[in-house]
């Protein structure tokens, strides 16, 4: 039922919702805001719109954390990445530098590498500028 006998005709909190009836036409009926809610609440799109506030609010919060530990821990690269070696870590020397076969004539270029420490071999693409790819 629309009417809540808790509220007079009349009161603040008492509102005139039209009703069409097609036998008798337009009729105002005073209905409290909390009989509009609980019309409301029955309707599936207003349950996931009335939650959207504190859901928004859990994901602001959520991104802030994450944020603020990340903030610290982004590594930039250094000009010696890639030399690393793969086998024991220690920084690779380059033995030989040769332009990129296919690529050269874009200063492309192939860095053959030896680790000094468990004399690992490989080659590497470089690009002056931008470092190991």
């Amino acid at each position: 039922m629309l009417y809540d006998n808790r509220v007079e005709y009349g009161s603040p909190q008492a509102k005139l919702v039209r009703l069409d009836d097609k036998l008798s036409g337009a009729i105002m009926i005073p209905v409290s805001v909390s009989d509009m809610l609980k019309l409301l609440d029955q309707i599936p799109i207003w349950k996931a719109v009335s939650g959207l506030p504190k859901r928004v609010a859990n994901l602001e919060r959520k991104v802030a954390d994450l944020q603020e530990k990340s903030a610290g821990t982004i590594a930039l690269p250094t000009r010696e990445s890639g030399r690393e070696c793969p086998i024991c870590g220690a920084t690779m020397k380059v033995t030989l530098e040769t332009p990129h076969r296919h690529f050269g004539f874009s200063s492309l270029k192939i860095h053959h590498m030896e680790c000094p420490e468990c004399r690992h071999k490989t080659t590497r693409t470089f690009r002056p500028g931008a470092g190991y790819q």
